[in-house]
């Protein structure tokens, strides 16, 4: 900038002094100095700016625009005008160059303050009041409302980040923007200087949430969408799905029910996408402990699950199976693992229950038409209510249990027939 303005008498300075009782001899000279040493002073002072980050971000912003806004008129503005003007040094080492009104910087003016920092626009009885620019030391700034020295009102803050919203106090508060360089933004409500109520965030990857925020974070209610489609609709905290809530996965795939730390956790619903629905228990996102599986609305099989592993399932009565045409009642036991023990019971016919474990091969198979004495080669037809039907065949060690192989190859081929 240039020189400043022509020579004036210097304002009065202020005289009157409160003097509290009980001040140290160190205190009350301090005091003194202070006043009779004037608050400010006319200066020859060239006002010029010779930071050149502050030069950058001048340039970069152009000249202040002074027009209405939602908190202030033009005209009110422009009242506070029309004072005497000029430059003069602040005894805290502030240099201005303005309009003045009772010895208070009162009108428009410019003030490069003591930490570097510069302001343009208008004051209000010594303070940053209406419509200015604070430019800082280091190249930031903020332009908009003033009041009482602190952003109110609407205001552009540009600094690591770029915000451009209401402010209150020197906080962020009302409705308001805010950019990283990173890409993601977010728009929405402030409250004390945080994210907090209503607002969306938009990542660099197109992913976008949009809900409620609380400390800067997702909180309460919102809904994630992923830039492939997938989305979740529910509850939050501190930036994890927690509570109940929906993901849905483009494929038609979906869960519906309880989460705790970004996992499924408690009671849900996994509906698939061939229409299969699994409702029962999980934990960390895998199914555990009982559980129900239902095919075209009903009921298939249900039983107790362990960490997605089926640990233990039947078949309900509607789609339980007939064993006809067998010459023993066995059972495979889960002692040795494959073992098969014989049994002595006589039925005469039974429906099929499955018991299956994968893990130690646990089944449980109930054959009708038995004799004393088994030789030979067993026998199994199994008939499903549909009307298909499957032989197996399994070579028997005499009256002891089924040899392990066979008896294995057996019931896998069983048990494939039966989830069929």
């Amino acid at each position: 900038m240039g020189n400043c303005c022509s020579y004036q008498n210097p304002p009065a300075y202020l005289s009157n002094h409160n003097t509290p009782d009980h001040l140290s001899v160190e205190e009350s000279i301090h005091q003194l100095i202070n006043a009779i040493t004037p608050r400010v002073y006319e200066t020859q002072e060239q006002f010029i700016i010779l930071n050149p980050l502050i030069q950058a971000t001048m340039e970069k912003l152009k000249k202040l625009v002074v027009k209405d806004s939602h908190h202030f008129k033009m005209q009110d503005l422009t009242a506070l005008m029309g004072n005497k003007k000029g430059c003069y040094r602040l005894k805290n080492g502030t240099l201005y160059s303005g309009d003045w009104l009772d010895d208070m910087r009162h009108g428009y003016g410019k003030a490069l303050n003591l930490d570097g920092s510069f302001y343009e626009g208008f004051f209000k009885q010594d303070q940053y009041y209406g419509i200015g620019r604070l430019i800082y030391h280091d190249g930031d700034y903020y332009e908009g409302e003033f009041e009482s020295n602190l952003f109110n009102g609407f205001g552009v803050y540009s600094s690591t980040f770029y915000y451009e919203g209401e402010w209150y106090n020197g906080e962020k508060q009302g409705q308001g923007k805010e950019i990283w360089p990173n890409g993601i933004t977010y728009q929405g409500q402030f409250k004390r200087g945080s994210k907090e109520g209503q607002g969306k965030m938009i990542f660099n990857d197109n992913s976008y949430y949009e809900g409620e925020f609380l400390r800067d974070t997702f909180n309460n209610k919102g809904t994630f969408f992923w830039n492939d489609s997938k989305k979740y609709v529910g509850e939050w905290r501190d930036g994890v799905k927690e509570g109940q809530g929906q993901m849905i996965w483009p494929t038609g795939q979906e869960y519906k029910g309880e989460f705790l730390q970004d996992e499924f956790e408690g009671q849900g619903q996994m509906t698939y996408p061939d229409g299969k629905v699994f409702i029962g228990y999980w934990r960390s996102s895998r199914q555990n402990g009982d559980g129900e599986i239902y095919k075209n609305g009903q009921l298939y099989k249900k039983g107790i699950w362990n960490m997605d592993f089926q640990s233990k399932f039947f078949y309900p009565n509607h789609n339980q199976f007939n064993v006809e045409n067998s010459r023993k009642h066995c059972c495979l036991a889960n002692k040795q693992r494959t073992n098969l023990q014989s049994s002595h019971h006589l039925l005469r016919r039974m429906r099929i229950q499955a018991i299956i474990q994968p893990s130690c091969f646990l089944y449980k198979i109930i054959i009708s038409k038995t004799s004393e004495k088994v030789t030979g080669e067993l026998e199994i037809t199994v008939t499903k209510n549909d009307g298909t039907s499957l032989l197996v065949h399994s070579k028997l060690n005499g009256d002891g249990p089924f040899n392990n192989q066979s008896a294995q190859k057996a019931l896998e081929k069983l048990i494939a027939f039966v989830e069929k």
